[in-house]
């Protein structure tokens, strides 16, 4: 998400809190229930479900990759959701929902609904029927029995050289990618396509970027990519077979989730899925990294799941799902389970 998105829903939701809550400071009352913020997968429709809430999607607007001009308007009832959202959405998806949560932390009403793949581009290679991972722009992705497949994708063995696939989900510790979303977009590619990539960026010379295992050349366009370095961007351009052609213009810094460092959202409810970059600590109080978030674990936090109950279980690489609010540039955990 970048930070003009970030503005626009910190403008609203600030006005909506302040009429609805009476001031911020109320919304460490009363558990989860009030405007708010939901970022993880999609996990079923008749409505939609986002981290146990099923939102309302009656009236609400789809913005795909940022494009606020091309918000796609949905219906103002719920009566045939499943077929209106099936050309836009999937499960699987990880989206960003802005609504309302009501009291009951288990539904709620969808105002807007985000949605930014990770990656689309070529495949190299074919994986096989037996293969957990595979190759695309240079990226690893790696595959479970949670990912969900379209465009007349089925599994892991209809995935063919040369493919040209969408994926969505997140990125672990190392750079790779947990898929939960592929879809086949085209069954080759042309060299004028242009493609898209999110990641963390290192630099190879004063013209070259490096995003896991492509490379993303800006040469003879006087761009310093060093501004670039371990910085969470978007490139797009063109493929040439081996790296990634494109302009100054196309490599953009990105928040990786919502930004937290923006502190005009303090006191804003959030919920967050992701995957943890860093280790909380033996004890809380203590922090950690989850989608480019920090998130702070107090002595009253509760944590919970498959993966731990305590702040001495999340460390890099676990899988979280957490709910609180924004203070200070961080989330406050109120809950945190560990899947």
């Amino acid at each position: 998400m970048n930070t003009r998105f970030m503005n626009i829903i910190a403008g609203l939701v600030i006005s909506l809190l302040l009429i609805n809550c009476g001031g911020g400071n109320q919304l460490a009352e009363g558990g989860i229930g009030g405007t708010g913020i939901s970022t993880g997968s999609i996990t079923g429709f008749g409505s939609v479900w986002v981290n146990g809430v099923e939102f309302s999607t009656a009236g609400a607007k789809i913005i795909e990759e940022d494009d606020e001009a091309g918000a796609i308007p949905l219906n103002t009832d719920d009566s045939d959701d499943v077929t209106e959202l099936a050309p836009y959405l999937s499960e699987g998806m990880v989206v960003t929902i802005k609504g309302t949560i009501n009291d009951d932390g288990v539904t709620g009403v969808a105002e807007t609904i985000y949605y930014e793949d990770l990656l689309e581009g070529p495949v190299a290679g074919n994986p096989g029927a037996g293969a957990t991972s595979f190759i695309a722009l240079g990226q690893t992705i790696h595959v479970t029995i949670e990912t969900v497949y379209g465009g007349g994708l089925t599994g892991i063995a209809d995935i063919m050289d040369n493919q040209v696939v969408e994926v969505s989900g997140f990125r672990e510790t190392n750079g790779e990618i947990q898929a939960l979303y592929i879809e086949k977009i085209a069954d080759t590619y042309q060299p004028a396509d242009e493609f898209e990539l999110k990641g963390i960026a290192s630099v190879n010379s004063a013209y070259e970027l490096q995003i896991g295992g492509l490379k993303v050349s800006t040469s003879g366009i006087g761009q310093v990519v060093v501004d670039f370095a371990d910085e969470y961007v978007q490139v797009k351009g063109t493929f040439d077979g081996s790296d990634l052609l494109t302009t100054s213009e196309n490599v953009v810094i990105e928040n990786e989730s919502f930004d937290g460092s923006d502190l005009d959202i303090d006191g804003y409810k959030a919920e967050l899925e992701g995957i943890a970059s860093t280790a909380c600590g033996a004890t809380a109080p203590c922090t950690f990294l989850l989608s480019g978030v920090t998130i702070s674990v107090e002595t009253s936090t509760q944590i919970s799941g498959s993966g731990g109950s305590s702040a001495a279980d999340i460390v890099a690489g676990s899988k979280a799902h957490v709910k609180g609010i924004m203070q200070g540039g961080m989330l406050i955990a109120n809950e945190i389970e560990i899947q």
